[in-house]
């Protein structure tokens, strides 16, 4: 499991290819005081399907590549590769991991 690189938290459009990630927040889910583990994504439906797709706070990402003209992007997460458009990706808040070793 890749380590926390950075605590500098940005958005998961500006991540250049290559690089792991941690969600740390998706905006439009609101947080359950209650239980760290539970979350409900409110009525917003892309929140609602972000959520639904597996991204969601604590989960791990890695950009795979971009489109030639930068929209849209693959990503991967869960053992399935998922492709976001900009403004998708653009409400996922993240923070940097290191790489892992793959030697």
């Amino acid at each position: 499991m890749p380590e926390t690189q950075s605590s500098e938290i940005r958005s998961l459009d500006q991540i250049p290819n290559g690089e792991f990630v941690e969600v740390v927040e998706v905006v439009g889910v609101m947080e359950v005081a209650e239980a760290a583990d539970a979350h409900t994504p409110g009525d917003d439906p892309i929140a609602r399907r972000l959520d639904d797709l597996g991204v969601r706070k604590g989960t791990q990402i890695e950009v795979i590549r971009r489109a030639p003209l930068g929209d849209p992007t693959i990503y991967e997460l869960c053992n399935y590769q998922l492709c976001l458009r900009r403004t998708e990706s653009a409400r996922i808040l993240v923070r940097l991991l290191a790489k892992p070793d793959r030697s």
